[in-house]
């Protein structure tokens, strides 16, 4: 485990506690700010009920919710009191957006450390014969500046430290629920942790994927699964991954194990996203 704690016995990654903004995930909703929603407050989806989510309720879940727009209203109107209906729109959009980011960005990290944790010992022995390219996803060789030992294993512990680093950095993301977040807080910070998320997820699922015939291999390739496709489909929704060069990585059969590819992904968030829509309308 690259940074993980264990906290009674379990592998838990300990992430930092929020005074005023907390940041959790149910099965379907999200709570912000220390709300809790449906009565639950869960870090996590289990094994068991990741695979329960459908393509429609993804959709859903990926949609700044309304609660959380009206509280940006709210907040701009009363920070902005001679401003207009339109430009109270405008202020509440972007404050509730960065509140999104930044709740999905550390659970999405806490998701993906997990992940990771699981498969992690595996990837090391992997790595270890030295050769170039081994551990990374076929064609593809990441890089992270500075770093001199660059095998797959190092780079996903490096990745991952980083982006622990930044979701702790009171300048990016503010503990304080009167402080701002950046203003280029999802181009620059947002973008470049699910760029590198991105990379990790592409290294879990292109060389470290088991398919060994078990109930537990099973639980956790479809947990793998579920988790990626939200991930993937948060991104798209979002417009996240700014280089589709990125896609390489992924494309063609380099998931065949998994029994889809990158493009049906596309295709099925396209089709659920013009099906969601229609609802609104």
């Amino acid at each position: 485990m690259p940074f993980g704690k264990k906290a009674n016995g379990n592998d838990t990654f300990k992430m930092k506690k929020r005074s005023t903004r907390t940041y959790t995930r149910t099965q379907s909703q999200y709570t912000l700010r220390g709300k809790k929603l449906n009565g639950q407050n869960k870090i996590s989806l289990s094994f068991a009920d990741s695979g329960k989510v459908g393509t429609s309720e993804l959709i859903k879940i990926i949609e700044i919710p309304e609660d959380l727009l009206e509280d940006a209203v709210e907040a701009a109107k009363e920070d902005h009191p001679d401003a207009s209906v339109a430009e109270i729109k405008t202020i509440a959009h972007a404050d509730a957006l960065n509140e999104w980011m930044a709740g999905n960005t550390v659970d999405f990290f806490s998701e993906l450390s997990l992940l990771y944790a699981t498969v992690e010992k595996k990837h090391i022995d992997m790595c270890k014969n030295g050769e170039p390219g081994v551990g990374f996803p076929p064609g593809c060789a990441y890089q992270f500046p500075g770093l001199d030992d660059n095998s797959a294993a190092r780079y996903c512990d490096t990745t991952l430290a980083w982006i622990e680093d930044q979701v702790h950095n009171e300048n990016v993301f503010p503990e304080d629920e009167d402080t701002k977040f950046p203003d280029d807080f999802i181009d620059t910070y947002v973008s470049k942790i699910f760029k590198r998320m991105f990379r990790i997820y592409a290294i879990i699922l292109t060389t470290c994927w088991d398919g060994e015939d078990s109930m537990k291999a099973q639980e956790s390739d479809e947990y793998c699964i579920a988790s990626f496709k939200h991930f993937y489909f948060f991104m798209l929704r979002h417009d996240l991954l700014k280089n589709d060069q990125e896609k390489e990585a992924l494309k063609n059969n380099q998931m065949a194990k998994t029994g889809m590819t990158l493009k049906s992904i596309e295709e099925e968030y396209r089709k659920s996203a013009a099906a969601y829509e229609a609802t609104k309308n």
